[in-house]
This record gives structure tokens, sequence and C-alpha cells, in this order.
């Protein structure tokens, strides 16, 4: 079977290759199947070795590390660039909230904003903010680490929402190099499905 480098020097097979671009191109399983001529099956299982290929389990952790490759290349992804605007248009279709920080842990960027809270209302505020009190140090100490060390962290963190319910999420923080520097970091925030908790606190992005 012929493979071929893929961004990050993984390797990857040429139709891997194929449902990578249009994943990026914003395309969804269904559409991509009927573009290729295959089965959304086939897609389905395309994608999760692509999941495997980069370590990550969801789009949206799948774009942030792209754009991580990106940046710290300074070169385009496959056959386009894949520059500020190309991300944020693909990351607002991601099934994940996205979030971009800065150093200081300010909210920079939001994909989506779903639990009762406009955009505005939490954009160029502390992300830690808006974590349940009791999970704001290991929140703080995360950040840190990520941009202290360059490395991805990993971490499961409550937030409340407009509805004063908490949601738990599994957060993993993706700091992003350039020119040697880190310039901001990348949260991908997957909700973890369980009974919601009600509780006090801020809201959540």
């Amino acid at each position: 079977m012929n493979r071929e480098s893929g961004p990050g020097d993984v390797t990857l097979t040429p139709r891997q290759r194929e449902v990578l671009q249009l994943l990026l191109d914003g395309l969804g399983e269904k559409e991509i199947a009927a573009k290729l001529m295959i089965s959304r099956h086939t897609v389905h299982n395309h994608i999760k070795a692509l999941h495997r290929a980069y370590g990550v389990a969801s789009r949206g952790e799948l774009l942030a590390r792209l754009f991580r490759v990106e940046s710290e290349a300074g070169s385009p992804i496959l056959s386009g660039e894949l520059d500020e605007a190309d991300y944020r248009t693909l990351v607002e279709q991601a099934p994940d909230r996205v979030l971009q920080v800065d150093r200081a842990g300010v909210i920079r960027y939001l994909n989506t904003s779903e639990t009762g809270f406009r955009r505005e209302e939490i954009l160029g505020t502390p992300m830690i903010d808006h974590s349940v009190v009791e999970d704001r140090p290991l929140l703080r100490q995360a950040l840190d680490a990520a941009f202290e060390t360059a490395q991805c962290q990993e971490l499961t963190a409550r937030a409340i929402g407009a509805d004063g319910i908490a949601r738990r999420y599994h957060l993993r923080l993706n700091p992003v190099v350039s020119a040697g520097r880190i310039e901001y970091a990348v949260v991908v925030a997957r909700e973890i499905e369980e009974p919601p908790d009600r509780g006090e606190g801020a809201g959540a992005p």
C-alpha cells in the first residue's frame, strides 16, 4: 500500500490524505462519501485512522493539531494554505468548543458558545473565570505548564453555563509555537456526557 507523508511527518495513505483535505475544506462524512464515491462507513473508518495517526479524538482536536504543525513549519498544509481566516472558518464547523487563549489565559477566540452566553460576553475574559471554583487551580496549573513546556496538557474540568448547570469537559491545551516562541494555546473542549450538576459560579464558554 502506498503511503505518503502528511502534515507533521505523519504517514498517510493517498486516500487518507484525500479525506483529510476534504475535512480541512469543511466537509462532513456524508459529503466526503459522495465526493469520493465511497461509503460513509468507509469514510468514518478513514477519519478514525486519521485520529489515531495524529493522536487525537475529534475533528476539533485534529484541526488544532494541524494548525500547530502549520505554525511550527511555517508552510502550507496539503494543497492549500491554512491561514488564520481559513482556520477559523474550519473550526466554526467543529462539534467541539475551540478556544484560543493567550499566555494570561484570556480568551481571544471562541468558535461557539452554547450555554446561554453571547460570544462577546466571553471574549476578552480569563478562561479560568468560567470554571467551577474548585477546578481553577488545576486549570491554572495546566495553562502554565502548556506555556512553560510547549507540551499539550490534558485535564477534566467543570464550567457553569447561564442556566446554572455545571458541565464537565475534557480539555486539551495545545500550545502553538511560532519562530521558537509560544504565541498562544488552542484549547479543545469536549463535553463529557453525564447527568449535569447544579452549582454556582461563573459562566462557561
